[in-house]
């Protein structure tokens, strides 16, 4: 799995192994619309998070398709990181 992340603050999901020519997903939050810097998987590959330039940090859930923010954001947020 590959994600890319956008200009427009969205997340597209590539199934790397089918070499399709269409992303699997594309993710995208209403309130979310400034470029994506960080994208992170967990270590069970459950779900993804990204952070996005205005400070906002998003966690995708790959078994729902649901995307939400993450409770208490900090403004000064620079990096995403997945241990693992």
């Amino acid at each position: 799995m590959l994600a890319v992340g956008s200009r427009a603050g969205r997340v597209y999901l590539w199934d790397v192994d089918s070499m399709a020519s269409s992303p699997l997903h594309r993710i995208q939050h209403a309130k979310c619309s400034s470029p994506v810097r960080q994208i992170a998987f967990s270590p069970n590959g459950r779900f993804l998070v990204y952070s996005c330039d205005d400070a906002s940090l998003w966690r995708f859930d790959l078994g729902s398709t649901v995307s939400a923010p993450v409770a208490g954001t900090p403004a000064d947020l620079h990096s995403v990181l997945s241990s693992g």
